[in-house]
């Protein structure tokens, strides 16, 4: 198994020699591709190889992990966005009388958040 300095030395040789164009078009091709799987999907109901799924998904967590690298996107803001959202989207399921009064304070924090992500980049 690699490890992530691994992970991060082999995204780096791969974007030198392939190039930031190539690579970003790269990411939209396993994005298609996994799109593509997910639309068999709903074509066919159950009847689909999971196999296909999960590997696209694969493809697509793999190629992530190479923009984060290259743009050198701080792993842990995004895990914070991710948990924000993650806390809005279970949020979404609260009742309607919750859900009015959370939906403010949800994005101010958002927007607090984000600030602090662009008062760290301008240090």
């Amino acid at each position: 198994m690699i490890n992530e300095k691994q992970r991060k030395k082999l995204y780096n040789r791969v974007y030198k020699e392939n190039g930031t164009t190539n690579q970003i078009i790269k990411a939209i091709e396993e994005m298609s591709e996994l799109t593509k799987e997910l639309c068999k999907f709903i074509a066919r109901g159950e009847k689909i190889d999971y196999k296909n799924i999960i590997d696209e998904i694969a493809d697509v967590k793999i190629i992530v992990e190479q923009l984060e690298t290259h743009f050198d996107v701080r792993g842990d803001l995004v895990d914070l966005v991710v948990a924000f959202k993650l806390n809005r989207l279970d949020k979404m399921f609260l009742p309607s009388i919750i859900k009015n009064n959370k939906e403010e304070e949800s994005s101010s924090l958002i927007e607090k958040l984000y600030d602090e992500i662009d008062k760290e980049e301008n240090l």
